[in-house]
């Protein structure tokens, strides 16, 4: 597949061609650097699909997961039902799930995809400090990075889990050990420096009982971490603002949005050393441009879901025009509509709010609304 070609694919999932080209190039640049662990002659639209494949493993086989398809397949009660019977087949969601499915969209599925992103994106910068490093004799010409799933850290449960977003390696071949030289953290959402800092410093203290790079595991003994001279980078978004303006546009089924062209970066990425073995890496990429993206990687795969259920036969009465894949959007929008009115708190109901409405009528106006928006709301 072209170089062309593959950014147009990954644009299809994200929707935004800017933002898929500096994917693009972030993969690239891993894959061509021989001191970057990474997924290796393997085509990056194939490593990009990869990655989020691994993300919906991970939606799948979390204990959500099941409750998460069935409300998708079957919703909640609408208004006008209120049989608990209803429950029994073990289909239509009850309330207390309604809530839960809701948490796990919000609070999981698209965290887990904006955490992708972030960290995707983060490559390339991180490639740029590693390599200055080396040239400031900070770290050994031996060590290598190594990003995401390769990495797994014991947890307090004695289970292994993903474990530090990056890591800077050096393998000491005398005794098949490894030493830590630094601990990446990626973030796609700004938190104060203090934070990030204690988060890193878990990561480190967790690497002293052990690690699993790749399918290579490393007991305590074969991890040296000294804490003091472990270098410390944390990956930031930046901060700016998508633009969130609309116009109309008439069609034969109605009007439709139209939002204009993806925003481009509105600043370059920055690498600043802030402290002693401390360095900071804000993103060119903000906050909301990885956050409407990571919707829409969520809306995707619902979507794809949904369409399963649905085929020329079964498709509902005045949904004839539809493809399945409109079909299954349309039906996503349903499920949330019917669970905005069952009785919510105030603070799941902005939640699930926030999906609806940005799934109804697109990340620039729904991401702020803390009501329910409705056709005549948009048109005035």
């Amino acid at each position: 597949m072209t170089q062309e070609r593959t950014i147009d694919y990954i644009s299809s999932i994200i929707g935004n061609p800017y933002l898929a080209s500096s994917i693009y190039q972030a993969i690239d640049s891993a894959i061509k650097n021989p001191n970057i662990i990474f997924i290796k002659k393997t085509p990056i639209g194939k490593i990009f699909q990869i990655v989020l494949e691994n993300s919906i493993r991970d939606i799948q086989n979390h204990p959500r997961g099941v409750l998460f398809q069935r409300l998708i397949e079957y919703g909640s009660l609408n208004p006008s039902q209120d049989d608990l019977s209803a429950f029994a087949s073990n289909t239509v969601l009850s309330d207390e799930e309604c809530i839960s499915a809701v948490n796990f969209i919000y609070g999981h599925i698209i965290n887990r995809f904006k955490g992708d992103l972030a960290e995707l994106l983060a490559i390339k910068p991180c490639i740029k400090l590693f390599k200055e490093l080396k040239k400031q004799n900070k770290i050994s010409s031996k060590t290598q990075l190594c990003f995401g799933d390769y990495i797994k850290e014991y947890q307090n449960t004695g289970n292994l889990a993903k474990g530090a977003d990056g890591l800077i390696i050096q393998n000491i071949s005398k005794n098949n050990s490894i030493s830590v030289k630094g601990v990446i953290e990626i973030k796609s959402m700004y938190l104060p420096q203090n934070k990030l800092l204690s988060q890193i410093n878990k990561h480190i203290t967790r690497l002293s009982k052990g690690i699993k790079l790749g399918n290579r595991l490393y007991c305590s003994k074969e991890v040296h971490c000294k804490s003091s001279g472990v270098l410390r980078i944390m990956v930031i978004p930046s901060l700016w603002e998508i633009n969130k303006d609309f116009e109309w546009l008439n069609e034969n089924n109605g009007r439709k949005m139209i939002f204009p062209a993806p925003d481009k970066p509105k600043q370059e990425t920055s690498i600043e050393e802030v402290g002693k073995n401390l360095w900071k890496i804000t993103l060119d990429w903000s906050k909301e441009a990885i956050e409407q993206a990571a919707y829409d990687i969520t809306f995707n795969y619902m979507s794809e879901v949904g369409k399963a259920v649905y085929n020329s036969d079964t498709l509902p009465r005045g949904w004839a025009h539809m493809s399945q894949k409109e079909a299954g959007y349309n039906s996503i929008k349903e499920k949330l509509y019917f669970i905005l009115a069952r009785p919510l708190s105030s603070y799941q109901y902005l939640r699930a709010v926030k999906l609806y409405n940005v799934y109804s009528f697109g990340y620039p106006l729904g991401i702020d609304s803390r009501e329910m928006l409705w056709p005549e709301d948009i048109y005035k």
